[in-house]
């Protein structure tokens, strides 16, 4: 059997173009693809497939009754490679507007580790081991 790993990382959303700024914006992800009739953005991050999917044009896809209209409850943790600092990490994309929703941590496992929502409630973890 070949070797198993994750090549695509595809969020659905609401509005494909404010979860596109954000991402390129406020992350500084760089946009690969985009195929704005298609509500679809490609980013590359590192050796990784990070995409943006227009929820209303997924259903060109995939059937409609599988997709939900529950974008309110986070069901996914998105998270980072390991922070060298995450400290100051933390505090220079506070300052560029990132919304935390918890600041950094020491988990009980030894990690530390801080959370940020999207625009439309993804949250992402950056995180360091102590």
């Amino acid at each position: 059997m070949q070797s198993r790993k994750i090549q695509w990382i595809i969020i659905v959303a609401k509005d494909w173009k404010l979860l596109k700024d954000f991402y390129v914006d406020k992350l500084g992800m760089q946009v690969v693809r985009e195929v704005p009739e298609d509500g679809f953005v490609q980013m590359q991050v590192g050796n990784q497939s990070f995409a943006i999917y227009q929820r209303d044009r997924l259903s060109d896809v995939i059937p409609k009754d599988l997709l939900t209209d529950d974008f309110e409850k986070a069901k996914t943790i998105f998270s980072f490679n390991q922070s060298e600092n995450i400290y100051d990490d933390y505090e220079s994309m506070r300052r560029e507007g990132i919304d935390f929703i918890q600041p950094p941590t020491k988990q009980p496992w030894g990690q530390i580790t801080a959370y940020f929502k999207d625009p439309e409630g993804n949250i992402w973890e950056l995180q360091k081991w102590d």
